[in-house]
């Protein structure tokens, strides 16, 4: 009945062109002295061949409106939606275009996959040989006696220098993780440990002291070193950025008794039977997320009032990268902050099998 409703309503002109026509039949069959009641069973005839003619073309119309909104609704692929034996022709027209259409579209999403996988190769063809250089730098830097204090500043360039090299190749391979992607059983504080070696130079240089008495050396997961290693290298590099400096905070109000930075590791285990899980959390003291920025820390992009105030040059691509790696490796992912006392963040674990 709706689908009538607007079919009739669409054809408005014509209850326009209707009415005319019974005014004129009215007033020609008035002046010719016929009665009044076949002047109105003329005039409910006419209505009636309108009304059945609009009847009829709903009716012929009704398979074509059909067959597109199955189009629209169904979630199967286009090709397999198009009807292909047809009776109406603009039914007919409509399957023809629809087909069009789609074989634009899969030229269209051809072109682009094979854009993005030439990008993707290209990236990582590109890390592959600036790598080279990096380790010929930190090769020329142990072996030059005369480098000085100097050569630690040049190390710790180079490490970022590495590290930012490392996030655009896990950025180009993070929509296909599935391909590199080796499933192990990791002792988290071996993981940990990992981490925090390849950082060890930016952990230095920050003073900043590392906690990891939460971590029992029996707590396992399942997951590729690999990839953990990197998200946990991206939120130690956000707690170095973002930890508390000089001015930034004192001890009982004693302005010469700075905060000390310091990064927790903890592991636990929560729930029962098969919904436990192994809930791995890093916290640092550092400056924290305002409240307004929490709910947007993991789009891509953003970097929020630390971003604009304490490191104008973040890219807001780590905590992105942390959070869509995690969803592609079935991890959880939780955050927590207390503005200007630090923040939390957590990877939780299906709890492996013994």
């Amino acid at each position: 009945m709706r689908r009538f409703a607007r079919y009739a309503l669409s054809r408005w002109y014509q209850l326009v062109v209707l009415a005319a026509c019974i005014a004129l039949i009215v007033f020609v069959l008035s002046g010719t002295g016929i009665n009044k009641q076949a002047t109105i069973l003329v005039a409910l005839t006419v209505c009636g061949a309108w009304l059945a003619m609009i009847v009829f073309g709903f009716l012929h119309t009704l398979p074509t409106w059909r067959a597109f909104d199955t189009i629209a609704d169904s979630e199967s692929p286009l090709d397999e939606r198009v009807p292909r034996e047809t009776s109406a022709p603009e039914q007919a027209a409509g399957a023809r275009a629809c087909e069009t259409l789609n074989y634009d579209a899969r030229e269209r999403l051809d072109a682009v996959t094979t854009s993005a996988l030439e990008h993707r190769e290209y990236i990582e063809s590109w890390v592959h040989e600036v790598k080279t250089p990096i380790a010929a730098a930190y090769l020329a830097l142990e072996n030059a006696p005369s480098a000085g204090a100097g050569a630690n500043q040049i190390a710790s360039q180079l490490d970022r220098v590495g590290f930012y090299v490392d996030q655009a190749l896990f950025f180009a391979r993070s929509s296909s993780v599935e391909r590199d992607y080796f499933i192990s059983r990791l002792s988290v504080r071996d993981v940990v440990s990992a981490a925090v070696r390849e950082r060890r130079r930016s952990l230095i240089d920050a003073h900043m002291s590392i906690d990891m008495s939460g971590i029992d050396d029996g707590i396992c997961v399942l997951s590729d070193e690999k990839w953990l290693v990197f998200m946990l290298g991206q939120l130690i590099d956000n707690a170095v950025k973002y930890r508390v400096q000089d001015g930034d905070g004192s001890v009982d109000g004693d302005a010469d008794a700075k905060v000390q930075p310091v990064l927790s590791f903890s592991a636990a285990y929560e729930g029962e039977g098969a919904g436990r899980t192994v809930v791995l959390t890093v916290a640092d003291n550092g400056c924290g997320i305002s409240a307004a920025d929490m709910p947007r820390i993991f789009d891509k992009g953003f970097t929020g009032e630390n971003g604009r105030v304490r490191n104008e040059k973040a890219t807001g691509l780590g905590l992105y990268l942390v959070a869509k790696l995690a969803q592609k490796m079935g991890l959880g992912i939780r955050a927590s902050s207390t503005e200007g006392e630090g923040a939390a963040f957590s990877f939780v674990f299906p709890m492996p099998a013994d």
